[in-house]
C-alpha cells in the first residue's frame, strides 16, 4: 500500500484463537501482509482451550479495514467476535 495505515481508519478485533503456540504470530502476520499496521494489543484472556483477545489495527481506507477482516477471517483457529471502527 502507498499510503501510511493510520488512527483515523483504526479498527479494534475482538478475537477468539485457539490456545496453542504460534496463534497470535498467525494473526500477526495476516495482518501485516495486507499492509495495516497492529498498535495494541488489550483484553487477553485465556479461556481454557482458547484465547479472547483485542487487537487494534491502523488502517488506510474503509476498503482496507475490509482486507484486515478477510486476511483474519481466513486464519483457521481464529474467529472474529467483533470488528469495530475506532
Amino acid at each position: 500500500m502507498a499510503d501510511t495505515p493510520t488512527p483515523a481508519f483504526s479498527v479494534r478485533i475482538r478475537v477468539r484463537m485457539i490456545n496453542e503456540p504460534g496463534m497470535l504470530g498467525r494473526l500477526a502476520i495476516a495482518i501485516g501482509d495486507v499492509g495495516a499496521n497492529i498498535t495494541g494489543l488489550e483484553g487477553f484472556e485465556a479461556k481454557s482451550t482458547h484465547l479472547e483477545q483485542d487487537v487494534v489495527v491502523n488502517c488506510v481506507s474503509v476498503a482496507h479495514q475490509e482486507q484486515v477482516r478477510g486476511a483474519v477471517e481466513g486464519i483457521d483457529g481464529i474467529e472474529i467476535l467483533e470488528f469495530e471502527d475506532r
